[in-house]
């Protein structure tokens, strides 16, 4: 074999080897590309997952936290209502013919020693110097109004000494309330 047949032997041995290399490099190029595609699928699709995940738990706790402020706003609607009821309810008690009747019979049940002062709140009406007379008569007592006012809309004071003995409107609808509440908010929110 002449040189020059080695010569292009050579040439053509080195671009075979070039070509199966290129080859080579070929595959395992795509190879790479394959297996980048999809690890590049999986973080995607992950993310995707991930994202989605984390767009309904934001989703799930806004509508909690709507929930809970509709919840919390018909809540205070309804303690609005419930207080204008019993607001309501004092004012035609104080207002009703029972009234002077009832706070008869509630102050000697409560009095004591029958010499007590009646402390009168501040617009106090019904509840004058015949109803007082009244009062004595029945309990066999010398009760007389206090100079001092009362700071309440309704009912009475007993004092005597550094005792006192509150028979107020606003006490006697407290004590009502917290057997009453429960039955009259299923009157008023019934649905």
């Amino acid at each position: 074999m002449s040189l020059e047949d080695i010569k292009k032997k050579i040439i053509s041995d080195a671009e075979q080897k070039k070509s199966d290399l290129l080859e080579a490099a070929e595959k395992q190029s795509a190879a790479i590309i394959e297996h980048a595609n999809k690890l590049a699928k999986q973080y995607a699709d992950e993310h995707a997952k991930s994202a989605l995940s984390q767009a309904e738990n934001l989703e799930r706790g806004l509508v909690i936290d709507a929930r809970r402020q509709l919840a919390n706003e018909i809540l205070a609607r309804k303690r609005v209502r419930i207080e204008q009821a019993f607001t309501n309810a004092k004012a035609e008690f104080i207002s009703s013919s029972n009234y002077v009747e009832v706070m008869k019979s509630l102050v000697i049940k409560s009095i004591s020693s029958k010499k007590e002062e009646i402390i009168l709140g501040q617009n106090e009406k019904a509840l004058d110097q015949k109803w007082l007379d009244s009062v004595n008569q029945a309990s066999s007592g010398s009760l007389t109004f206090s100079k001092e006012k009362g700071d309440f809309v309704g009912g009475v004071m007993l004092k005597e000494d550094d005792t006192a003995i509150n028979i107020t409107i606003d006490t006697l609808f407290s004590l009502l309330r917290e057997n009453a509440e429960k039955p009259i908010a299923d009157i008023l929110f019934r649905g």
